[in-house]
């Protein structure tokens, strides 16, 4: 109803509004997302991640969800990391946890952490200087895995930025190998920390020394499909997606890891 100075609701108006406020209050109410329980899920989460990576995080990934979601099982299936955006496609699996440099911008993602990288060697066999720069580590002849993917391009990239080069005498396709390579050879493998600890847990003798320069280093990624970005079993309570870094990695104070506290190593 029109006003010398705006308009006026009629009394038909008033007498609409209490079920225009009912209609506005549910429709809200049913567009809002669910509160996230953890404890309240039950199903699958279908993870892939490459071996070594699985054996450094999923015990106390399991124990934790145990503990704050015991009705989501995890399945997780071993897979190099250029194989997982084809499997999250074809809904093979339901995320992925590694490295991506490759992967495509459609992806959903979230960074868990980074990793800087370490020089394993075996003190039999080689002697390294207390500390390791860049010259001290392009001097020793190197081992190589294509497993870690671009990682290596990525030691050589900064070996070239400061004016060295390293010699690869070998190239493996399994991590598995470079342990007992090293026990016989007077070599070195610059690696991932996390892999290069695992490595080390599983062979005698080998020594671990960081490569303290922060310009080396990866992300650790949490990957899915966007069409799940909505889905309760998506970022928010995926396992890999809550929880404290693994000892001696970095997490990105950007992130908040963890949206419900599932520790990791």
């Amino acid at each position: 109803m029109p006003r010398r100075r705006g308009l006026t609701t009629t009394p038909y108006a008033e007498a609409l509004l209490p079920a225009l406020e009912a209609w506005l209050g549910e429709a809200q109410r049913l567009l809002a997302p669910p509160a996230f329980d953890p404890a309240a899920l039950d199903g699958v989460y279908r993870l892939a991640m490459p071996d070594l990576l699985e054996a450094a995080l999923l015990p106390e990934l399991i124990a934790a969800l145990q503990q704050q979601a015991p009705g989501l099982r995890l399945e997780v299936a071993a897979m190099a990391a250029d194989e997982a955006e084809a499997a999250l496609e074809a809904r093979r699996i339901d995320g992925a946890v590694g490295h991506f440099p490759a992967r495509s911008a459609r992806l959903s993602r979230r960074e868990l952490f980074r990793s800087g990288f370490v020089c394993l060697h075996h003190a039999g066999r080689l002697a390294l200087p207390a500390a390791l720069d860049a010259a001290a580590l392009a001097g020793p002849p190197h081992l190589y895995t294509s497993y870690i993917g671009n990682s290596a391009s990525l030691i050589d990239d900064y070996l070239a930025a400061h004016g060295q080069a390293r010699r690869v005498i070998a190239s493996t396709a399994s991590l598995l190998a470079i342990p007992l390579l090293l026990e016989r050879l007077p070599a070195v493998a610059v690696l991932p920390a996390l892999i290069g600890r695992v490595l080390r847990a599983e062979a005698c003798g080998l020594t671990l020394r960081p490569v303290s320069d922060a310009a080396l280093e990866i992300a650790v990624e949490h990957v899915w499909h966007p069409r799940c970005d909505a889905d309760p079993c998506g970022d928010s309570s995926t396992p890999c997606c809550g929880g404290r870094p693994p000892h001696g990695e970095n997490r990105r104070k950007k992130q908040n890891w963890p949206e419900f506290d599932l520790n990791l190593p």
